[in-house]
């Protein structure tokens, strides 16, 4: 469910307590037979979770879901409410949920496991079905989004950056982008504060927490879905001019234009706009993601990470890019 680029997990610390749970939690796991054998193994890291792997009676297959710090609480239950939600097919079944601390020191799920691998080569055929699942899921609409009625991209740059320190900003680039960044968003805002319904959207569908099976598309890491303006979900898995590896991949023009048309023709509602905020959320996602992956190197010797150094700052740097030539006129 996650992939993990030589970080450690320590499986060793919850085989018995992942064997306690399974046995005490039998029924609530939809097993009726005895319990012969249980095998753990290791699914991979996240950049807040780690992900194992319980094989029951080489039968029954779930994913044990355990939050990297206690601080993801509220993310780990927030994940699985979203995934009552969900349209079937889109994303795994929760099942059970446990954020009290008593049985493992950090919030953990359990979940139905879905069975696939991250694609590699996103063929048009792969591009149309990404679009189609993506309209299963914004299908159903909702006059309010999470945060209220009226929805601004601006604000939720403003929040955004409010979350980081000085050390994220004592960056040339970044200095020199930011008010470029802000105004840009600024000045288009209009687009967003006239969006009159919204959908349900993952917000995190970069290519790591995309899986491919027998010619099917499935989502995972949900812990931030949230009601929102859908041409979100759309922006996530390209940019047109960068791919930024493993997260993102590049789209040529023709690729976008199978991709968003797919998309248009299945949903069920007008989005006459969804071409130009897909573009704005870019200019977000560039930004705001720069800002992460400097968060990252800053604190890299601290933080509990799924990648390399290089990768956050081989991204860091591809994306700084990117701004550049979009907002810095020569």
């Amino acid at each position: 469910m996650s992939i993990n680029f030589g970080l450690r997990i320590d499986k060793m610390k919850y085989i018995k307590q992942i064997n306690q749970i399974v046995i005490s939690k039998k029924k609530i796991l939809g097993i009726k037979e005895d319990i012969r054998s249980i095998k753990i193994s290791i699914l991979g890291i996240g950049e807040n979770n780690q992900n194992f792997l319980i094989s029951v009676n080489d039968k029954f297959k779930f994913v044990f879901r355990i939050a990297l710090r206690s601080s993801s609480k509220s993310n780990t239950r927030k994940e699985f409410n979203s995934l009552k939600r969900i349209p079937k097919g889109v994303g795994p079944v929760p099942i059970y949920i446990d954020d009290s601390h008593k049985t493992i020191d950090e919030p953990y799920s359990i979940l139905s496991y879905i069975e696939g691998n991250h694609v590699k080569k996103w063929t048009d055929k792969r591009l149309k079905l990404h679009a189609t699942k993506l309209a299963k899921l914004h299908q159903k609409r909702f006059t309010r989004h999470s945060r209220g009625k009226t929805f601004s991209l601006y604000n939720r740059l403003l929040n955004e950056i409010k979350g980081y320190t000085s050390k994220e900003f004592n960056n040339k680039n970044i200095k020199l982008l930011m008010p470029l960044v802000k105004e840009f968003i600024k000045s288009n805002d209009r687009i967003f504060t006239e969006l009159k319904s919204f959908s349900r959207v993952h917000t995190d569908l970069c290519l790591t927490n995309i899986l491919i099976n027998n010619n099917d598309l499935f989502y995972i890491d949900w812990e931030y879905s949230m009601i929102e303006d859908n041409a979100y979900d759309i922006s996530k898995l390209y940019f047109t001019d960068i791919a930024v590896s493993p997260w993102s991949i590049k789209l040529n023009k023709i690729k976008e234009r199978i991709f968003i048309n797919q998309y248009l023709k299945q949903i069920k509602f007008k989005d006459n706009t969804l071409r130009k905020r897909v573009h704005l959320w870019h200019i977000y996602i560039l930004f705001t993601d720069s800002l992460y992956c400097k968060w990252k190197l800053n604190n890299y010797s601290n933080e509990k990470a799924a990648f390399p150094k290089k990768v956050y700052q081989k991204s860091l740097d591809f994306m700084i890019g990117s701004l550049k030539k979009k907002l810095i006129k020569n």
